[in-house]
């Protein structure tokens, strides 16, 4: 009898601590509504595996719908809906990752990211650097439909792999026109074939070609400056139906001068026109004398106003607002230090078209983040911590964030620690930062 009742008391006894352990394990299993997908991250470093927390915590993670990098895989977190990693590259043979901001359609539907893996032994120098980061491959997910697109110029590739080792290709731009079509900036070959900006249409999953780069009658830095003296476009940007893009002609030479010029999207086989003449400094020279680059500068998401730096070989020019509409004009951070404009800077308005934003792309003088408004021009808006390179705007324009590592336009993290980087929310109306992602950076907001 005794012997009887010692079985049954380790058989329950066994049970409980099987029931325990199974517990404890289901709770490490990863949920369902995270498709047991994966995102990239922008840090050149050995793939790592996954962190299995979405935010600083589980309790304060932030409200809406946003995508982020971390740990060289893409996260995704929908309202209400899902919430986990979308990719799982592997990046065994090339370690370095390069992201840019994931962008959302305007109804939160799609998301379109380009991203971009190298391997070791990347160099630098020359004037500009090397942007490793510039171009990538396209890739637009469908939250309804659960399913990953790659765009190609020539066509769509359905059902794209989110693991794997990732695809390469020459994306450097991209833009919503609107819900269900995305444009996208093509670098296209060494010789510039292929090269220019096309339209993706998500319903009739086409691709076509807007227009060629042979039709702004330029090059790219992608693509080289031929006997033709074309000028090089810098760099672009999109809004209500116009690409704008940032060229310099003379490159090299002292009298570079750098412009800012428009074309529709719309109405294609219409010629650009100038929007504006930013200045002539000697850019890229081999006396490295001028001072500014890339010079930052941005259009208003209505299409209504264009902030940009202004350039000179002798002075310190800051930063100019152009009413897109009648041709007024106005500075704008006077009473920002003037060294913040020695300098290249970044410049990106909030969603209303009202803010400017302006922060250092990279670690230089240590100044900012700064905003103005239209309202109060006069008015500068200084906020801590400091921190550096391309804001991301939440979708109601209630704050911006940045990340404490340097990314730039679409490169990997260029710091030497192996911290984790932390993204950091600026409000409107506050003065400090607050830390809302930690091992994380290039997030984007949807509505």
């Amino acid at each position: 009898m005794v012997k009887q009742r010692s079985k049954i008391f380790l058989f329950s006894t066994l049970l409980l601590v099987l029931t325990l352990l199974a517990a404890c394990g289901g709770s490490q299993e990863p949920s369902d509504t995270a498709q047991n997908t994966t995102t990239p991250t922008t840090t050149p470093a050995k793939s790592q595996p996954a962190s299995s927390t979405t935010a600083t915590s589980d309790t304060q993670q932030p409200d809406g719908n946003f995508a982020f990098v971390r740990q060289n895989q893409l996260w995704v977190h929908m309202q209400g809906d899902m919430s986990g990693q979308l990719t799982k590259f592997d990046y065994t043979a090339r370690p370095n990752a390069f992201w840019h901001h994931p962008l959302w359609s305007s109804d939160a539907r799609y998301l379109a990211f380009i991203m971009n893996a190298l391997p070791e032994g990347l160099g630098g120098g020359g004037c500009p650097g090397p942007d490793y980061g510039a171009n990538g491959a396209l890739y637009v997910y469908d939250t309804q439909g659960k399913t990953m697109t790659q765009v190609s110029p020539v066509t769509p590739i359905p059902h794209a792999a989110t693991s794997g080792q990732p695809q390469s290709d020459v994306w450097q731009y991209m833009f919503w026109e609107d819900a269900t079509h995305l444009l996208g900036w093509y670098n296209g070959a060494k010789d510039g074939k292929n090269a220019g900006l096309y339209r993706y249409d998500l319903t009739a999953q086409t691709v076509k070609k807007v227009f060629t780069l042979d039709d702004l009658d330029a090059n790219t830095l992608y693509n080289g400056q031929t006997d033709d003296n074309k000028p090089l476009i810098l760099s672009l940007r999109y809004s209500n139906g116009m690409l704008y893009y940032q060229t310099v002609k003379h490159p090299g030479k002292d009298d570079s001068t750098l412009s800012i010029y428009s074309r529709s999207v719309t109405k294609p086989d219409l010629d650009s026109k100038k929007v504006l003449d930013l200045g002539t400094e000697p850019w890229c020279t081999s006396n490295q004398q001028g001072q500014i680059v890339l010079p930052g500068w941005d259009v208003s998401p209505d299409g209504n106003h264009l902030a940009a730096q202004l350039v000179n070989a002798q002075a310190v020019m800051g930063v100019q607002e152009q009413n897109l509409q009648n041709g007024s004009t106005v500075q704008l951070f006077q009473q920002a230090p003037e060294q913040l404009f020695g300098h290249d800077v970044l410049l990106s308005w909030s969603p209303d078209s009202q803010t400017v934003v302006a922060t250092e792309p990279a670690i230089i003088a240590k100044l900012g983040p700064y905003t103005t408004s239209l309202a109060n021009t006069s008015a500068v808006q200084t906020y801590t911590p400091y921190m550096r390179g391309t804001a991301s705007w939440h979708a109601d324009g209630s704050a911006f964030d940045l990340q404490d590592s340097s990314t730039g336009n679409g490169t990997a993290l260029t710091g030497t620690t192996n911290t984790p980087p932390t993204i950091y929310e600026y409000g409107k109306g506050k003065t400090n930062g607050q830390a809302l992602l930690t091992d994380a950076h290039e997030i984007g907001w949807g509505s």
